[in-house]
């Protein structure tokens, strides 16, 4: 379950960057030429040159892969990811689709929700694992 979640999120963040990637391809030569630097309107009010960024390199995208990828690598190695992690991208996609609709956010919820079973699998496993471990003490004394 922790290896399919982290590839969900990489999905998604590739997915996220390519697409806005190709919709924002007007602003690459805005960027090129350093418009973003020092903008004279101040960072409160965006551009659409600004807005194209923050829509797509400054986005979500990048991190979401790099976290896919550690989470991935993490179940190939057996390892378990705590749980606060998957409620945290379960409460970051239902309140960032609770404010913005149509938006990608609710799919959040499945690599979420594969986190949090996978956390509690690995939880019971290692009580199982302990329990026998003392069931062997036990006989052993």
């Amino acid at each position: 379950m922790t290896v399919w979640a982290g590839r969900i999120l990489m999905f998604q963040g590739v997915l996220h960057l390519v697409v806005t990637l190709v919709a924002s391809q007007r602003h690459f030569p805005s960027w090129l030429r350093g418009d973003l630097w020092f903008p004279p309107f101040g960072m409160g009010d965006l551009s659409a040159t600004g807005g194209a960024f923050w829509l797509t390199l400054g986005s979500f995208g990048v991190p979401l892969v790099i976290l896919g990828s550690v989470v991935a690598w993490l179940g190939r190695s057996d390892r378990s990811v705590p749980a606060f992690l998957g409620w945290a991208l379960g409460i970051w996609g239902l309140a960032a689709s609770a404010v913005f609709q149509p938006s990608p956010f609710i799919t959040l919820l499945i690599p979420a929700a594969l986190l949090i079973l996978a956390s509690r699998r690995a939880a019971a496993q290692s009580v199982r694992a302990r329990g026998r471990g003392t069931d062997r003490l036990a006989q052993e004394a």
